[in-house]
């Protein structure tokens, strides 16, 4: 169980981020959630300071890679995804990257990812897409 203290510290250390950010990229960061901010960076295309938020907060690998996947999937952003699948042996299954891209209606990407789906989610995937 986490302290309240740490809790305090780790909120402290959110906001200083965020007020860093705004000045830097100006644009609004205050007052959004670690989760919230983490995509918000991945849509604008800021890969490496999402990585370094996710690490300094210890984010969860599995919450972090849904965060990415959906991020990237709503702003069209199907190389980096590409790129992201690749990048190792994904925490969430690929059928993340199949509902993402039948999500925002890209059915030629969504393929691309069906033939690594298991065997298993294959018919539930193949639904999904239509």
């Amino acid at each position: 169980m986490v302290k309240a203290s740490q809790q305090i510290e780790d909120q402290i250390k959110l906001l200083k981020y965020q007020q860093r950010l705004e000045e830097e990229m100006n644009r609004p960061f205050l007052n959004l959630s670690l989760h919230q901010m983490i995509y918000c960076l991945t849509k604008d295309n800021n890969h490496k300071v999402a990585e370094q938020l996710r690490k300094e907060f210890k984010v969860p690998e599995r919450r972090f890679w849904w965060l990415k996947i959906n991020a990237l999937g709503e702003s069209g952003d199907w190389i980096e995804l590409e790129k992201f699948s690749r990048s190792k042996k994904a925490p969430v299954g690929m059928e993340a990257f199949v509902d993402v891209c039948s999500k925002y209606g890209n059915v030629k990407e969504a393929l691309k990812y069906l033939v690594k789906v298991s065997p298993e989610q294959k018919v539930k995937c193949l639904v999904k897409v239509g």
